[in-house]
């Protein structure tokens, strides 16, 4: 089963969770596993396809433009290194610790304030986890990255 090509006005980030996934996004296609992730951006067009009979299961977990350009600029990471597609695939340990992440920014029904500001940094943490660190790995990153970046 295949969903429509489509566009967001917001970031996307999506992790497979149990099965295989093509992921169309603009032009490129890419078959998508277990622990693969894929942000896409607010001006890209991009649909799934299911790929086996077994269960696919995926997170999407969207954020505005400004969220991440904030995120950068706090890191000091020039956004147009990241970009424009952006895939990989996450260790083990990084799959454990992103669902971590998501139980507790998914866990509570709570909308305070307090709870907001603290749901904020939970995804930052997050995303910085799967995105900055992943780009640093691939070498994305150049050697004038941060040092703390560098040696994530």
């Amino acid at each position: 089963k295949k969903t429509q090509l489509h566009t967001h006005d917001f970031f996307e980030l999506f992790i497979v969770k149990q099965g295989c996934v093509l992921h169309i996004n603009n032009e490129d296609e890419t078959c998508m596993q277990r622990g693969d992730f894929s942000v896409v951006k607010d001006t890209d067009s991009h649909c799934f396809q299911k790929m086996s009979a077994e269960r696919a299961a995926f997170v999407n977990i969207s954020f505005s433009a400004a969220f991440f350009q904030e995120l950068l600029k706090e890191k000091g990471i020039d956004e147009a290194k990241m970009f424009p597609y952006f895939t990989g695939k996450l260790s083990p340990s990084q799959l454990a610790a992103t669902e971590e992440y998501l139980n507790l920014l998914t866990g509570s029904a709570e909308r305070s304030e307090q709870h907001k500001l603290r749901q904020k940094e939970l995804l930052k943490s997050l995303l910085q986890l799967i995105l900055l660190d992943n780009m640093l790995t691939e070498g994305r990153l150049s050697k004038d990255a941060p040092l703390w970046l560098q040696q994530a």
